[in-house]
C-alpha cells in the first residue's frame, strides 16, 4: 500500500482490512473507467512523483513563456527584415522594368508580318492605269454626291461615305505644312495620303519597313531619317546638330506638307517641335506644357532640359537667311 493515493485517509481510518480491499477496488475500478480529466491518471503516482511534476511543469510554464517570448521578438526581426529585403527588391525590379520600359519607348516594334504580307500583295495586285483611276474615281462621285437642279455649283452628300481614316497616335499639325504623329501604320496610311504629304522626316536610328517604303514611293514622298537616341536618366544623348538638321528641314517650305515622326511621336519629336517653338518665340511655360501634353505620361526632364538649353542661334539665321520666318501658323 506505501506509495500509492487512495480516496480515504489510512491513519485515521478505523475501517478493516477488507473494507479497505474493497474501497480499493473500487478506486481501481473508478480510475480505469474515467478518461475525461487528468485528475483520474493520479492513481499510480507518488507524493514525490506528483511533486516533480508539478515543479517541472512550473519550470516549463515558466520556460515555455521566456521561449514565447523569445520566439516572438525572433519572429518580429525577421518579419521586418523580409518586409524590408522585399522593399528593396521591388525597388530594383520597378528600377529595372522602367528601364526596360523606356527602351521600349524608344524602339520601333515591327508590324506583324501577316499584316504586311497583306498589304504588299495588295499594292501588287492593284496596280492599274491611271484612266481607270479616274473613272472609278468618278463613279465614287456620282455614288455619294448629289448635285442641285437650281444650281450646278451647289451639291450635298446623299449617302454616308465608306471608309474610315485612322490617324496615327499623337498625331497633330505644328503649324501651318508641318504635322507630327507617332510611327505611322499600315491602318493610317489612306490618312496620311489624304494630307498629300510632300515630306516624311522619321527620327528612329533602326531601319525604315518595307510597307512603309513602298506607300512613300507609291505616293511620291520624299523620305528623310535622321536616327536620335532618346534622353534617359543620367545622360541627354540627343545631339544639338542632328536637331538643327531636323529643323532645317522641317521649315524648308519645298518639304512641305511634312510629316514628322519618332516611335510614340512623344520625346524625340517632342524636343524637335520644343525647339521649333523657340523659333516662334514661345515662352519656356508654354513649350513645356505642350511638351508633356504628348508625352504624358511619361514625360522626361532630360527632354525639357535639353529644349531650354538648346542654342537656336544657327537655325535661325538659316531662317532669316532664306527668308523663312516668321513660321506661319
Amino acid at each position: 500500500m506505501e506509495g500509492e493515493i487512495f480516496d480515504f485517509d489510512p491513519i485515521n481510518d478505523q475501517s478493516t482490512e477488507q473494507d479497505m480491499s474493497e474501497r480499493k477496488s473500487k478506486n481501481n475500478n473508478n480510475n480505469i473507467n474515467d478518461n475525461t480529466t487528468s485528475t483520474s491518471n493520479k492513481t499510480n503516482y507518488s507524493i514525490v512523483d506528483m511533486l516533480e511534476h508539478e515543479f517541472a511543469d512550473q519550470e516549463r510554464r515558466e520556460r515555455g513563456e521566456h521561449d514565447y517570448n523569445e520566439l516572438k521578438e525572433s519572429k518580429i526581426f525577421d518579419y521586418l527584415d523580409n518586409a524590408n529585403n522585399n522593399a528593396n527588391n521591388t525597388k530594383n525590379e520597378t528600377n529595372l522594368n522602367t528601364e526596360d520600359d523606356d527602351e521600349f519607348y524608344d524602339k520601333y516594334v515591327p508590324t506583324d508580318e501577316n499584316i504586311v504580307n497583306e498589304y504588299l500583295n495588295k499594292l501588287e495586285n492593284s496596280k492599274e492605269n491611271l484612266d481607270n483611276n479616274e473613272i472609278e474615281e468618278n463613279n465614287l462621285k456620282s455614288k455619294y454626291i448629289e448635285r442641285s437642279n437650281n444650281d450646278l455649283n451647289k451639291i450635298r452628300f446623299n449617302k454616308s461615305i465608306i471608309g474610315i481614316y485612322i490617324p496615327p497616335e499623337n498625331f497633330a499639325r505644328v503649324c501651318e505644312g508641318v504635322y507630327r504623329s507617332s510611327f505611322p501604320r499600315i491602318e493610317n496610311f489612306q490618312f496620311l495620303k489624304s494630307l498629300k504629304l510632300k515630306s516624311i522626316l522619321c527620327l528612329i536610328p533602326e531601319e525604315y519597313p518595307i510597307e512603309n517604303i513602298k506607300f512613300n514611293e507609291k505616293n511620291d514622298i520624299k523620305f528623310y531619317q535622321i536616327g536620335l537616341s532618346g534622353n534617359k536618366e543620367p545622360f541627354v544623348k540627343i545631339k544639338p546638330q542632328l536637331v538643327t538638321e531636323a529643323i532645317k528641314i522641317l521649315i524648308n517650305p519645298e518639304n512641305q506638307p511634312i510629316l514628322i515622326h519618332c516611335n510614340r511621336g512623344k520625346h524625340r519629336t517632342g524636343c524637335i517641335i520644343g525647339c521649333i517653338r523657340k523659333l516662334q518665340k514661345w515662352s519656356h511655360s508654354m513649350i513645356f506644357d505642350e511638351y508633356r501634353k504628348f508625352a504624358f505620361p511619361k514625360e522626361r526632364p532630360l527632354d525639357q532640359q535639353f529644349i531650354e538649353m538648346y542654342n537656336d542661334e544657327e537655325v535661325e539665321n538659316f531662317a532669316i537667311q532664306n527668308r523663312l520666318l516668321p513660321i506661319q501658323w
